[in-house]
C-alpha cells in the first residue's frame, strides 16, 4: 500500500485534504487581519450566558461556521471529526459526540454568525471603492441598489421529523431577500423568510428602510406594482425597472419620438379601478431587433439619459451574479444541516465570507484597473489555495493577487448579455437630449389612486436581518 502524502510538506503533491486546509488557513488570515480580539470578546460575551458548554464554546462554533463555509464541508460528521482531531484553527483537540456535536449546533443562536456579518460588513464597507463607472449611471442618487429574492435550496432530510413529514418532497430552506450596493457589490440589507414560496413583494418594504431616501433602486419585473411605485415615489427614492407587457397607460407629454427611441411621461393605469397616483417616464429603445421598454421616475431625460436608464438595468445582474456566487462557489446550494438555527447560521457565515472575498476583487480590480466583473471566482479561489502552497512566503495575500491579477481573469466564449447600446440609438439619444423645452404642469400632476380596488394587505414582515 502506497504511503500517504505529508500535508505538512511543502514541496509534495498536496492531496485534497491539504487543498481545502490550505485554502481555509489563507482565508482565515485574512479574517484575522481585519478583526481584532476585542471585537470576537465582545461576541463571546455578548452569547455566554446562552451558551455555556466548556467544549464547544461560542468562539470556536463561529470558526466552525466558517471553517464550514471554507471548506465545503458536505456532512455535519466530517466537521465533527475535524473539530475532535484538531484541523479547525483555534481548536484542540476535543473529545465529545456527533450527538453533542449535533445539538449544540441546533442550540447555537444565528445572532452569533448575523452579528459577525454586520461587523464584516461595516468594516469593509468603509474600505471598498466604489465602480465610479456605475456612479456616473445616477451621480445625484445617495447610493445605486440592486433588490431581488432568491430561493434558497434544498435540506438535506436527514431528520426522521422531516422524512416522516414530507417523505419524497423537496424541502426547500426559505428565500432571502436581498439588497445590494451595485457600487460595491456588498450586501447592505438581508430579509431571510423561511416560506420559500413567499411573494417577494413582501420582502421589499424593510429594505426600502436601509436603503433610505435619495436612493436608486433596480429591479425587476417581480416588483412591479403601481403602489410600490407609488410608496418610492412619495419616499422621495428613484427607481428603474422594466414595463410589464399589455399594462395601460395615458401618455401625458411626450420627450422624444423615432424610429429606435421613444420617451414620454405617462400615468400607469388607464382607468379609475387600478392606477397609480403618480406619474412615471416610459422609455423604450430599439435594440436587437425588438423593443426594451423601461419606466422610472426620474421624469426629466436631462437629469437621467435613457443611455442611463438602459445601463441601471444591465447592471440589475450583478444581484443574479452573486447569487451564484454564493450558491456555486461558496456552497449554499446545499444545506447539510435541518434545523432552523443552523440553516440561518450557514446562511449568515457563507454571506460573510461573500463579503470578504467580494472586498478582495473590488481592490484588486481598482487597483490594476480592471472590470471586476472579469475577475472569477472559481479562479480567485484557485489563486488562494496556490497561494498557501508555495515555497516562501509571498507576503501579504491582497498585494500577490495585485501582482498575478492577470490570472484571475475570467476565460471562455460564452454568450454574455449585451451591455452596449446600438451606436444609431446612442446618436438619437444625444440628439434628443439637448432639448430645452419643458413639459406642461398638467403631465406632472398626481391624481387619486385605485378608486375602485382596495390597497393590498401585505403581511407581517418576515424575519429581517
Amino acid at each position: 500500500m502506497a504511503k500517504k502524502t505529508n500535508k505538512n510538506s511543502r514541496g509534495s503533491v498536496s492531496s485534497p485534504r491539504s487543498d481545502v486546509e490550505a485554502q481555509r488557513q489563507a482565508i482565515a488570515d485574512e479574517f484575522e487581519r481585519i478583526y481584532d480580539k476585542e471585537v470576537l470578546k465582545q461576541l463571546v460575551d455578548m452569547l455566554h450566558h446562552r451558551l455555556r458548554s466548556r467544549k464547544l464554546p461560542p468562539w470556536l462554533m463561529r470558526v466552525v461556521m466558517l471553517h464550514w463555509v471554507l471548506g465545503g464541508v458536505q456532512t455535519l460528521r466530517v466537521m465533527a471529526m475535524a473539530l475532535r482531531i484538531g484541523l479547525v484553527k483555534g481548536g484542540p483537540r476535543r473529545d465529545f459526540s456527533d450527538q453533542a456535536f449535533n445539538k449544540r449546533l441546533r442550540q447555537l443562536p444565528p445572532e452569533l454568525a448575523q452579528t459577525l456579518l454586520d461587523d464584516t460588513t461595516r468594516r469593509l464597507t468603509a474600505n471598498t471603492p466604489i465602480d465610479p463607472l456605475i456612479q456616473a449611471l445616477a451621480p445625484f442618487a445617495s447610493g445605486i441598489y440592486a433588490v431581488d429574492d432568491t430561493t434558497l435550496d434544498k435540506v438535506n432530510k436527514k431528520s426522521r421529523l422531516l422524512q416522516r413529514i414530507f417523505e419524497d418532497e423537496v424541502v426547500l430552506a426559505g428565500r432571502l431577500g436581498s439588497l445590494i450596493d451595485l457600487g460595491t457589490g456588498l450586501w447592505r440589507q438581508l430579509v431571510y423568510d423561511p416560506d420559500p414560496n413567499a411573494n417577494e413583494k413582501n420582502h421589499i418594504r424593510p429594505l426600502l428602510r436601509s436603503a433610505g431616501a435619495g436612493a436608486m433602486l433596480v429591479f425587476d419585473l417581480g416588483y412591479f406594482c403601481f403602489p410600490l411605485f407609488d410608496d418610492l415615489t412619495e419616499s422621495l427614492m428613484y427607481f428603474v425597472t422594466r414595463m410589464r407587457n399589455k399594462t395601460t397607460y395615458i401618455t401625458r407629454h411626450v420627450w422624444a419620438e423615432s424610429s429606435v427611441y421613444r420617451d414620454r411621461i405617462i400615468t400607469l393605469g388607464k382607468y379609475r379601478a387600478d392606477r397609480a397616483a403618480h406619474p412615471v417616464r416610459l422609455v423604450e429603445l430599439f435594440v436587437r431587433g425588438k423593443w426594451r421598454r423601461y419606466i422610472t421616475n426620474v421624469l426629466d431625460p436631462r437629469i437621467l439619459p435613457a443611455s442611463s436608464v438602459w445601463g441601471l438595468y444591465e447592471k440589475r445582474w450583478t444581484i443574479e451574479m452573486c447569487f451564484q456566487a454564493v450558491k456555486q462557489a461558496l456552497g449554499l446550494n446545499r444545506f447539510v444541516a435541518s434545523s432552523p438555527n443552523s440553516i440561518l447560521s450557514q446562511i449568515w457565515a457563507t454571506l460573510t465570507v461573500y463579503q470578504l472575498l467580494q472586498a478582495m476583487r473590488v481592490q484588486v480590480a481598482a487597483k490594476r484597473r480592471m472590470n471586476r466583473d472579469n475577475i472569477s471566482w472559481t479562479r480567485l479561489l484557485q489563486m488562494i489555495k496556490i497561494y498557501t502552497m508555495l515555497p516562501q512566503s509571498p507576503g501579504p495575500l491582497l498585494p500577490w493577487l495585485s501582482k498575478n491579477a492577470h490570472e484571475l481573469r475570467k476565460v471562455g466564449k460564452r454568450k454574455r448579455r449585451a451591455k452596449a447600446l446600438p451606436p444609431k440609438v446612442i446618436q438619437a439619444v444625444r440628439r434628443y437630449g439637448e432639448i430645452e423645452s419643458e413639459p406642461p404642469p398638467e403631465a406632472l400632476a398626481s391624481q387619486p389612486p385605485r378608486q375602485g380596488k382596495p390597497q393590498p394587505r401585505l403581511r407581517p414582515s418576515p424575519l429581517v436581518h
